[in-house]
C-alpha cells in the first residue's frame, strides 16, 4: 500500500494463530516485508493479530486479540492475485493488509473505503496515477487470476452480462448477500431487458471444477448462455449493454474500465455514485 495514503504505521510484533501463515512461504516473505512478519506468542495491548480475511478459524485470533487488547489486521488476496487460482496451486503475488477491516465486509470500515473518504481526491497528480492504473488494467486486460488466452472467444455483443460467483464465499454473506440475491439479480436482468441475450460469467474456480457457482446449464434458455470460458473480462465488457453483479470484483473492473455495473449487494465499490 502507498505510504502516503497509508498513515496507519505496522506495529512491531504481530502474532498470528493460523498455521498458513507460517506455512506458505509466499504469505510469510510479503508479511515480513511489509513489517508485520508473522510469529507464534502470545500478544499484549501494543501488538497486533494478524488473521485471514473472515476465513472460518479467523475468529481464533479475533478472540485474541479481545482477550489482550491487541489491534487486528486483516489478510486477504490482492486484486490482482495470480495467474491461476489458488486452488489451482498459485501463491499470491501479493496481499492486501488491513488495520481496520476486509474490504469486502460491509459492516465496518476497511482501509480502502477510508482512503476513498479521505483521501485527497482532488489531487492531480493522485487522479493521474490512479487514471493511468486503471488504463493500464485495461489494456493489459488484467483481473485478479491473469491466465486467460488474449485471443479467448468472445459472446456476440449486445447481451447482458450476469456475474457468478463461487456458492459461500465469504465476500458474498459480508456483502449482505445470500444465494437468493443471485436468483433475485437473473429475475431483474431478464425483466429490465426483455428479448435481450443474457451471457452469465462463471468463476474462474467454477470453470476449473473447484467449486460450484449458483449458474448452471439449468438457467439457459433460448436468449441466456452460460459463458464458462476463460474469457477476459475487459472483452466480454466490451459487448455487454449492461452489467449486473452481486458482490463479484468484476464490478470493480467493470468501473476501471467506465462500465456503471448494477449492484446488488454491497461490495466496498457500491455507494459512491460511480
Amino acid at each position: 500500500m502507498d505510504t502516503n495514503l497509508n498513515n496507519t504505521a505496522a506495529p512491531q510484533r504481530c502474532f498470528a494463530f493460523q498455521g498458513g501463515f507460517f506455512s506458505q512461504p509466499r504469505v510469510k516473505r510479503i508479511l515480513t516485508l511489509a513489517g508485520c512478519a508473522p510469529r507464534i506468542g502470545w500478544p499484549t495491548k501494543d501488538d497486533a493479530v494478524l488473521v485471514w480475511g473472515h476465513s472460518p478459524v479467523a475468529h481464533r485470533g479475533a478472540w485474541v486479540a479481545r482477550k489482550t487488547g491487541a489491534s487486528l489486521i486483516r489478510v486477504e488476496d490482492p486484486f490482482l492475485r495470480s495467474v491461476r487460482p489458488g486452488r489451482a496451486g498459485d501463491a499470491a503475488m501479493g496481499l492486501i493488509i488491513d488495520p481496520l477491516g476486509v474490504h469486502f465486509d460491509c459492516s465496518r470500515p476497511s482501509k480502502i473505503e477510508d482512503i476513498l473518504a479521505h483521501a485527497d481526491l482532488d489531487d492531480p497528480a493522485l487522479i493521474a496515477r490512479a487514471t493511468a492504473g486503471m488504463d493500464w488494467l485495461a489494456e493489459d486486460r488484467l483481473t485478479k487470476y491473469a491466465g486467460v488466452p488474449l485471443d479467448a472467444p468472445r459472446p456476440a455483443p449486445g447481451y447482458i452480462l450476469v456475474v457468478d460467483q463461487t456458492r459461500g464465499d465469504a465476500s458474498i454473506a459480508h456483502a449482505s448477500a445470500s444465494a437468493q440475491t443471485f436468483q433475485d439479480m437473473m429475475t431483474a436482468a431478464r425483466d429490465e431487458n426483455p428479448n435481450v441475450p443474457i451471457v452469465i460469467k462463471t468463476h474462474p474456480e467454477t470453470q476449473g471444477g473447484f467449486r460450484v457457482g449458483h449458474f448452471d446449464q439449468g438457467h439457459c434458455d433460448a436468449r441466456t448462455v452460460l459463458w464458462d470460458h476463460p474469457t477476459p473480462v475487459q472483452d466480454l465488457f466490451l459487448g455487454a449493454g449492461a452489467v449486473y453483479v452481486v458482490s463479484s470484483q468484476v464490478g470493480a473492473e467493470a468501473i476501471w474500465n467506465g462500465v456503471t455495473p448494477v449492484v446488488f449487494g454491497v461490495p466496498f465499490y457500491a455507494g459512491w455514485g460511480l
